[in-house]
């Protein structure tokens, strides 16, 4: 994972599309041509990161890329040779923070909304239930599916409120603590100018 975030934080792309490009090199177990492109288009030089680090050059380093030659381990090694460390120095400059903080607020609203998108994945099935019954016109059918849906839909709703709440209290929690801490960090940040 550490390599994933300097490989990011060199691309200055996002960590889970860098994290799918490392996927597939690790499950096929080799590293292809539409990986070297997918990173080189990022602005990783992997053609030549490998190149320095099997001792060999770039065109040498395509042939065996071509014939299924360069596996993972020589593409890790790789990328910890050109980039180990790369998310942990940026992280210490003002720019490399900043983009550090919104990728934690990121990978938060992710996991907050991830529970209600599965939630009401099985809401959409019942609507699309409901539509085929309007459409066939079957009106017993469309009353059990609009008492189903209704019920389904009001326990999400009161469990999204809840979910909400406790959100806002934690969110207002660290808005509270990073206010109060401000004066501290504006202190810091004139020393260490």
């Amino acid at each position: 994972m550490k390599l994933v975030a300097d490989a990011s934080a060199i691309a200055g792309s996002d960590l889970s599309e860098m994290g799918g490009i490392f996927n597939k090199v690790a499950t096929a177990g080799k590293i292809s041509a539409q990986e070297i492109n997918q990173l080189n288009e990022r602005g990783i030089p992997i053609t030549q990161l490998l190149a320095e680090t099997m001792n060999t050059s770039t065109q040498e380093v395509q042939k065996l890329v071509s014939a299924g030659k360069v596996g993972f381990p020589e593409f890790e090694a790789a990328i910890e040779k050109g980039m180990g460390g790369a998310a942990l120095t940026m992280g210490q400059t003002f720019e490399g923070a900043s983009a550090n903080v919104q990728a934690t607020f990121s990978r938060m609203g992710a996991g907050i909304l991830t529970p209600f998108t599965s939630a009401l994945t099985p809401a959409l099935g019942i609507i699309i239930t409901l539509i085929d019954d309007i459409t066939a016109g079957t009106t017993e059918t469309l009353k059990k599916r609009q008492v189903g849906l209704a019920k389904y839909l009001k326990i999400r709703y009161q469990r999204f409120l809840q979910v909400l709440n406790l959100c806002f209290k934690v969110y207002l929690g660290f808005l509270i603590r990073f206010y109060r801490r401000l004066p501290k960090y504006l202190l810091m940040s004139q020393i260490w100018q």
